[in-house]
C-alpha cells in the first residue's frame, strides 16, 4: 500500500510525541505535521514523515496549516483546544478532525456537566455537592467524612484535585479554586480501591477499548507528595480481565455515548474513563467513575501505544468519520480485542516521567539536558520529549517545563519493561532532575502474588 494520508498533530508534549511515533509507523500515513511540538519531538521519527511547525499554537493557525498542507485528518492531543471548539472550527472548513466537539468536550471541561451525564445515564459515580462561594465550604464538608475530595470545576491540567483528611486544607483548596476563577467546586465522597484508566475510541455510537493502564499521580515514591499531571504509568494491569472490561463498556462507556446522542451532542474521539475499582480481586468488583477526559491520557497513552499492535491510523480515521464498523470487522466484531493483548502476549510497557527542579509548584527551565547517545527509539526503550527546548546557540537541549521527558520501557514481561525504563533513565541528567523509583512496583507485586502456589495447612 502506498502511503497517502497526511495528518496534522496538535500538541507539544510526550503524549503527542508518542502519537507521532505510532502514526509514523503506519503504512497508510505519508506525512505528519506537528504544531507546535517541541524541540525533541523529531527523536526516533523518520524525518521524511514528520515536520514541526513550532510557531502555531492557536485555532486559526491550525486551520490555515490544515488547509495549506491539505491534510486528511487533524489529530488533537490536549484538552484545551477541544474545549475551545477546535473540532467545530475545523469541520466548519470541511477539515476532518479526531476529537469531540466543543459541546461534547464538556465531559472534561466541566466536572458538574459530567456528573449530570452520569446521573442521567445511570453510570455509577461518587456522591457530591457543589460549592459556589467560600462561605459554603464548611457546610459542604459537614456532609462528608474525611478524607475530603475537592475538585475544581473546569480544566486543571490534571492537577485540579485535592484529597486531604485535614479540614483546614480542604477549606483552603475550595477557597483557592474559587479565587482562581473556577465558577464552582465539587466536594465529593472519597472512593477507595484501585484506580484504572480505560480509554475508548468512539464514533458517536460505537466504541472500541484500548489496553487499560494505571498511572501514578503523586510526585514522590509510595504515593506521597502533591498531585501532578502524572509521574508514570503501566500497561497491562495484572488483575484486569475480559469480564471487567466488558462491564466497563456496558455500564460506563456505551450508556454515556447513548446519553450524549440523546442530547444531540454525539461523542467522537477518545473517551477516557478514570475508574475506581473496589475489591478488584473479587469476582464482581464494584466500579465507580472518578472522572472523564476527552482525549488521550498523559502519561497512560505512552504505554498504551507501546502495547497496541494495531495500526493507529485507521482507528483514529474511523472515529473521525463516524464509522468504526470497518475496524470492528477486522476485530471480528470484538470491541475488546485491542484492550486485551495479554490474552495472546506477555508484553508489557512502563513509562517513567523525569521532571524538572521545583515541579509541580515552581518548575525551573533552561537547564542543559544530557542524554544517552542513542535517543532513537528501540524495541526496549524510547525517550519521549515533553518540556524540551533548544539553547539559543542550538547546541544543547534544555528543560522547558515541569515534566521534561518520558522514558518508555517495553519488554516480554513487566519486570523487563521496568528494567529497560530505569536503565535508560539512569543515563539522563540535568540540574534538579527527579523521578519516582517505584513505577510499576505495585503491579509487579500483584503479579507475583497471583503466581504464588496455594498454601496448604
Amino acid at each position: 500500500m502506498t502511503p497517502s494520508l497526511k495528518m496534522l498533530l496538535v500538541g507539544s508534549g510526550a503524549r503527542e510525541h508518542a502519537l507521532a511515533l505510532k502514526l509514523a509507523m503506519s503504512n497508510q500515513v505519508s506525512a505528519i505535521w506537528v504544531a507546535p511540538g517541541n524541540a525533541g519531538m523529531l527523536w526516533g521519527t523518520p524525518p521524511e514523515k514528520l515536520k514541526r511547525i513550532s510557531d502555531v499554537n492557536h485555532i486559526n493557525g491550525w486551520i490555515q496549516l490544515a488547509k495549506h498542507y491539505q491534510v486528511d485528518l487533524v489529530v488533537i492531543g490536549p484538552e484545551a483546544p477541544l474545549s475551545e471548539g477546535l473540532v467545530d472550527a475545523l469541520e466548519a472548513h470541511n477539515i476532518r478532525a479526531f476529537g469531540p466537539s466543543k459541546a461534547a468536550a464538556q465531559l472534561e471541561a466541566s466536572k458538574i456537566f459530567a456528573k449530570q451525564i452520569m446521573l442521567e445515564a445511570g453510570v455509577p459515580t461518587a456522591r457530591y455537592v457543589t460549592v459556589d462561594t467560600a462561605a459554603q465550604a464548611e457546610e459542604a464538608l459537614n456532609l462528608f467524612e474525611a478524607p475530603y475530595v475537592i475538585k475544581a470545576d473546569g480544566l486543571a491540567a490534571g492537577k485540579g484535585v485535592t484529597v486531604t483528611s485535614d479540614r483546614a486544607l480542604a477549606i483552603d483548596a475550595i477557597q483557592d479554586a474559587l479565587a482562581q476563577g473556577h465558577p464552582q467546586v465539587l466536594v465529593e465522597q472519597h472512593l477507595t480501591g484501585e484506580e484504572l484508566s480505560v480509554m475508548a475510541i468512539c464514533d458517536g455510537e460505537r466504541a472500541v477499548l484500548l489496553p487499560p493502564a494505571q498511572d501514578y499521580k503523586r510526585l514522590l515514591d509510595e504515593d506521597k507528595g502533591p498531585n501532578t499531571g502524572g509521574m508514570g504509568a503501566v500497561c497491562p494491569v495484572p488483575w484486569v480481565n475480559r469480564a471487567l472490561l466488558q462491564r466497563v463498556l456496558d455500564t460506563v462507556i456505551l450508556p454515556v455515548l447513548q446519553q450524549m446522542q440523546k442530547r444531540g451532542t454525539p461523542y467522537k474521539g477518545v473517551l477516557y474513563a478514570g475508574l475506581m475499582i473496589e475489591s478488584p480481586a473479587t469476582a464482581s468488583p464494584k466500579i465507580n467513575i472518578i472522572e472523564f477526559n476527552c482525549r488521550f491520557g498523559d502519561p497512560e497513552t505512552q504505554v498504551i501505544l507501546a502495547m497496541l499492535a494495531h495500526d493507529l491510523a485507521p482507528i483514529v480515521m474511523g472515529s473521525a468519520t463516524g464509522d468504526l464498523e470497518p475496524l470492528l470487522q477486522t476485530l471480528n466484531q470484538d470491541p475488546l480485542a485491542l484492550a486485551l493483548p495479554q490474552e495472546t502476549s506477555s508484553a508489557a510497557a512502563v513509562t517513567v516521567v523525569i521532571a524538572s527542579e521545583g515541579y509541580p509548584a515552581n518548575p525551573q527551565s533552561g537547564d542543559v539536558i544530557t542524554l544517552p547517545g542513542d535517543t532513537q527509539t528501540s524495541r526496549q526503550s524510547t525517550i519521549l520529549a515533553a518540556g524540551v527546548a533548544q539553547s539559543a546557540e542550538k547546541t544543547h537541549y534544555i528543560t522547558a517545563g515541569g515534566r521534561v521527558l518520558n522514558v518508555v520501557g517495553a519488554g516480554a514481561n513487566l519486570k523487563a519493561a521496568r528494567d529497560h525504563a530505569y536503565q535508560t533513565l539512569s543515563r539522563i541528567t540535568f540540574k534538579g532532575a527527579h523521578y519516582r523509583h517505584d513505577i510499576g512496583e505495585k503491579q509487579l507485586n500483584a503479579l507475583t502474588a497471583t503466581q504464588q502456589p496455594p498454601c496448604h495447612v
